[in-house]
């Protein structure tokens, strides 16, 4: 006889599960792929600035379907980018619709979120 798992142990195992899925390798977030794209200027992050797209931001903004508007994919940030770097700045913090606040990235500063909004965006809205 199979043993039943309770959904809330089902669920709290297949979460992280979905997460790690999410940042497979499948979407280069390097800005490699971005130069192929006409239009998109090539923005690099640092290390440290990789690694907090890659562990907080990917998952959402890298990951077709989450509604969440996608790295590069300039129709996506188009009207965004338009309301200006304080805006995106202040909706990263404070949370936005489904994006928790700080992206879920409570040790980041406003000086990481400006280029991270920077690179999300292709250079639309520039670090400043």
């Amino acid at each position: 006889m199979m043993k039943r798992i309770p959904f809330v142990k089902a669920f709290a195992f297949a979460l992280p599960l979905s997460l790690l899925a999410a940042c497979d390798g499948g979407n280069d977030s390097t800005g490699a792929s971005q130069s192929a794209m006409p239009g998109v200027e090539v923005v690099r992050l640092d290390a440290r600035r990789q690694d907090i797209y890659d562990t907080n931001c990917a998952v959402c903004h890298g990951m077709a379907g989450t509604g969440a508007p996608l790295t590069g994919q300039l129709s996506d940030w188009q009207d965004r980018s338009a309301k200006g770097m304080e805006v995106l700045l202040n909706n990263s913090m404070d949370g936005f619709q489904a994006m928790p606040a700080m992206g879920g990235c409570f040790d980041c500063t406003e000086e990481d979120f400006r280029p991270l909004i920077t690179f999300m965006t292709s250079g639309l809205v520039k670090n400043k």
